[in-house]
């Protein structure tokens, strides 16, 4: 799995969550602060990525034709990125299990 975070998530946890995803993408560092949502869907969908968010607006993802990508929602909110990575981790294998599976949205 190729997780993308966007920017609503800090780009640290790119290296903090290697471990688990060595691939793993961040919008703002790859295509700017400012980069449109619908092209972070398609480029996540052209490069096979399952797009991470605290943002609600991804759970509309019927808008877009799918999977991939898929989206994980993270639902905790304001939190540290050290927080952030250790629900990431608790909810690792549920996220990698979503992963494989067709469906195109996931809320943990």
């Amino acid at each position: 799995m190729k997780p993308l975070y966007n920017g609503m998530l800090s780009p640290v946890l790119v290296r903090r969550l290697k471990d688990l995803w060595p691939d793993g993408l961040h919008v703002v560092t790859e295509w700017g602060a400012t980069y449109p949502d619908d092209d972070v869907w398609a480029q996540a969908r052209r490069l096979g990525l399952v797009i991470f968010t605290k943002d609600h607006d991804y759970g509309d993802s019927v808008r877009y034709p799918g999977p991939p990508p898929q989206v994980v929602r993270l639902r905790i909110l304001n939190a540290s990125t050290a927080e952030v990575e250790a629900y990431i981790r608790e909810r690792a294998a549920e996220i990698e299990e979503f992963s494989k599976s067709s469906e195109r949205y996931l809320e943990v």
